[in-house]
């Protein structure tokens, strides 16, 4: 056991699992794809429904969620090499090997080819009851996006259940719905091991205690966007909707509230408590905190309201 882990968490091993997994998968293109006859006569709680290997490299692979009809089901996708991007209820993702993308149908998504990539992926169309639900709960607590080992369990079985599509292997449609099913408790069993991703809400709170730290320094919104873990648009999106100011006015309030402290407990020159507080020129500091508190720095030390 202790092999197995210290092998799992080398990335050597992990691109060399990859590396074979793409060219066994790639092999399997040249089978004649198989196919599954008849329908059940009992609802079924999983179902294979589709499956196929593809490398895709033009912009017209371009799928929303949400225009694909009412029947329900999911999108297991594995990259093994290029990426793909994803939407996700309007965040933004890259998709890179070693990834599994897990979506239900419909929802709100769009995943698609970016233009000069390209993408190269395996993936099952999964149906039924259980399918569902397990995947939702997934997708819910770790989000769409699964970073998972061509060694790992859930991928294991689901180039199992390719394999015997591609080689005409699948005999029946209750042998059909054991595979999605192991697919579906393989992955739960992956997942559980794993850490939930962090909410967004934490995401900006880890920037907004940069800032916090390090308000005196020439702090950009693409610096704190990377701390935080989302693009530049996605964050500061999602800092005006959660703090009711753009990060650049949440910064320079920061700046003013800590300038107008110094002002009252210390007697620094304006200068001074202007560069402390992360204003290299006087002048623009005194305007900007004119403008935050209606006077200017000498007046607001001399006046009464420093007893506020």
């Amino acid at each position: 056991m202790e092999k197995q882990e210290s092998r799992a968490g080398d990335g050597n091993f992990v691109l060399e699992d990859l590396r074979g997994l793409t060219e066994h998968l790639r092999s399997l293109r040249l089978l004649p794809k198989g196919y599954w006859a008849g329908r059940s006569p009992y609802p079924l709680c999983a179902t294979l429904v589709g499956c196929g290997c593809e490398v895709r490299t033009t912009t017209d692979y371009d799928w929303y969620g949400l225009r694909r009809g009412q029947t329900e089901f999911v999108l297991f996708q594995y990259t093994l090499a290029g990426e793909g991007r994803l939407t996700h209820h309007g965040v933004h993702h890259v998709v890179r090997p070693g990834t599994l993308m897990l979506l239900t149908i419909p929802d709100d998504h769009r995943y698609y080819l970016a233009p000069g990539q390209q993408w190269e992926h395996f993936y099952l169309c999964l149906s039924g009851s259980e399918v569902l639900n397990a995947c939702r709960k997934i997708i819910a607590q770790h989000g769409p996006l699964i970073a998972l080992a061509p060694t790992s369990s859930a991928i294991t079985q689901a180039v199992a259940a390719y394999e015997r599509l591609a080689r005409n292997q699948i005999t029946s449609v209750f042998d059909n719905s054991q595979l999605a099913y192991g697919v579906a408790m393989a992955l739960l069993q992956d997942t559980v091991k794993l850490r939930a991703p962090e909410s967004a809400q934490a995401q900006l709170a880890r920037a907004e205690a940069y800032c916090r730290e390090h308000f005196s320094e020439e702090l950009s919104i693409s610096e704190l966007a990377k701390i935080a873990g989302f693009s530049r648009y996605h964050f500061a999106r999602l800092f005006r909707q959660s703090h009711g100011v753009s990060p650049n006015e949440f910064l320079i309030d920061l700046r003013i509230s800590t300038a107008a402290r110094m002002l009252r407990d210390s007697s620094s020159p304006v200068k001074a408590i202007a560069q402390a507080c992360g204003f290299s020129d006087a002048g623009y500091f005194c305007k900007v905190f004119r403008r935050a508190v209606g006077v200017s720095p000498g007046s607001f030390r001399d006046s009464d309201l420093l007893s506020g």
